[in-house]
């Protein structure tokens, strides 16, 4: 639901004649975040346990949603 309007975002964004590097980018960053996040709380949960990565989730979310209404 939310790639068209990623994607609207972009185009209305991106310099004229660099769209489709603005879209290889986020396509870059986007795969990046698709192999580390997952690796990364994996390690977290194996040596510290369930209760960090909770943790580090709920704050991760608190930040991002503190960051989108300090936006508006």
């Amino acid at each position: 639901m939310s790639q068209p309007m990623v994607m609207s975002i972009l185009h209305n964004t991106a310099p004229a004649g660099r769209v489709g590097e603005a879209v290889g980018i986020r396509m870059t960053l986007v795969n990046i975040s698709q192999i580390t996040i997952p690796l990364a709380f994996g390690a977290l949960g194996t040596v510290l346990g369930m209760i960090p990565v909770f943790w580090a989730t709920a704050l991760l979310l608190s930040g991002g949603s503190w960051y989108a209404k300090r936006r508006e």
